[in-house]
């Protein structure tokens, strides 16, 4: 009498069966990954395009950009000075940013009303209010609201940053994922001939000036106008000084008001809403990614905006010069093929 065969696997067979499967998921993950990671840098660089045709938009506006910092409505900028002079350091304190300034043209204009009413007016040039001294009607700090178009989805850092306050107790900031660019400075300041507000080294935003696209003179498509922030703190073990950066946040310029900044921590936020080139230090994704333009948590690069809209990504390896040109808007060095 023949004997019936079973319809079922045999253990052997049933084990190639879940072996082939896992090698398959095992070659489609990397795949599901890589496109997870090309919507969401698609997705960062929206949120720039966005955040530049705001720029473009204030522009139509005011006839110029926002400064990188300072107070609100400063358009005679009777306050106006670069970031350093022949006398040390000023920016030390706290003051709102282009984050700030630009909310209307990003849609957020009633943010930008609530942070009036508790107390910003456009008739001051500096202000002491700033962050989570202000509240909203519930009695939430205004410095703790989340903007989406200002963070990267990619970037895995908690929404706020933490910043220090005088009393070095910490402080919850809105995170953003993107700074102004400052251009190449802070490589010498020993001399007053780098301080005018129109040297070749500047870049399209500083502390209580504003520029305009006629400051441009190495063309808007050839200049930065915002660049992108990773929003985990500097690896103090790689850094020069000693000192590590946090994240960005979009409210502005966030320093610890009246104390030094190589004061009571080694943590330090101020380079908050603005981002340099100069060196090894800050090429893109360099040690110095808390102070750079160009620094993120995608795979081998950074999003930039140009000046004119049109946004960027530039690889670890994009040249230091290259990236320092085209950093500066009056230098007179045109770089293709960044």
């Amino acid at each position: 009498m023949r004997q019936k065969r079973s319809l079922g696997f045999t253990l052997v067979e049933l084990l190639v069966v879940i072996a082939i499967i896992g090698i398959l998921i095992g070659m489609l993950l990397p795949a599901v990954q890589q496109v997870r990671e090309a919507a969401r840098r698609t997705t960062c660089m929206n949120n720039l395009r966005q955040q530049a045709i705001a720029m473009h938009n204030y522009q139509s506006t005011f006839s110029e950009f926002p400064a990188g910092f300072s107070g609100w409505g400063n358009s005679t900028h009777q306050f106006g000075e670069p970031l350093y002079t022949p006398y040390g350091w000023r920016g030390l304190g706290n003051y709102w940013g282009w984050g700030a300034f630009i909310l209307p043209q990003l849609e957020q204009k009633n943010l930008l009303e609530l942070i009036e009413v508790s107390g910003i007016s456009r008739t001051n040039g500096l202000y002491e209010q700033f962050g989570l001294d202000q509240v909203d009607a519930n009695g939430r700090p205004i410095g703790s609201f989340t903007i989406p178009v200002y963070m990267c989805p990619t970037d895995a850092e908690p929404d706020q940053n933490q910043m220090y306050t005088e009393d070095t107790t910490l402080g919850f900031y809105g995170k953003s994922n993107y700074v102004a660019n400052a251009g190449k400075i802070w490589e010498s300041y020993s001399t007053t001939t780098v301080y005018g507000p129109n040297h070749e080294w500047r870049g399209m935003f500083m502390m209580n000036i504003s520029t305009s696209f006629e400051d441009c003179s190495d063309g808007s498509s050839n200049v930065v106008l915002l660049g992108e922030r990773r929003g985990e703190i500097e690896d103090i073990t790689l850094t020069s000084d000693g000192f590590a950066n946090q994240g960005a946040i979009w409210m502005g310029r966030f320093n610890r008001f009246n104390i030094s900044h190589l004061d009571n921590t080694t943590i330090r936020p101020g380079f908050s809403c603005m981002g340099r080139t100069g060196g090894t230090d800050h090429a893109v994704n360099g040690p110095h990614w808390g102070r750079g333009v160009a620094s993120s948590s995608h795979p081998a690069g950074a999003n930039v905006a140009l000046t004119d809209a049109s946004v960027q990504f530039l690889n670890d390896n994009t040249d230091i010069t290259a990236l320092e040109d085209i950093s500066m808007r009056a230098d007179g060095a045109v770089v293709s093929g960044f």
